[in-house]
């Protein structure tokens, strides 16, 4: 199996136990700047995810995190 397979199942998996006890939990959506709802689930597991994927070298596209302009990774292969 890849590495980067490997990073993402893990990632996945670590992700996906901290989103279980948050749903033990009462927790609070709050509205991003769009209008959308952002809660505790999508932070921390954005969090999660992240962490592992950045040890790929590849670049990451992401709802809950700083994206780079579109004039940069416009020219990205892999993302």
């Amino acid at each position: 199996m890849s590495d980067h397979l490997n990073i993402s199942i893990k990632a996945s998996i670590e992700a996906g136990k901290e989103i279980l006890k948050i749903y033990d939990n009462e927790f609070k959506n709050v509205a991003k700047l769009d209008q959308s709802n952002l809660n505790e689930v999508d932070t921390v597991s954005s969090n999660i995810i992240n962490k592992y994927l950045t040890t790929t070298k590849i670049s990451i596209i992401g709802e809950e995190i700083k994206n780079m302009e579109f004039s940069e990774r416009q020219t990205w292969k892999t993302c």
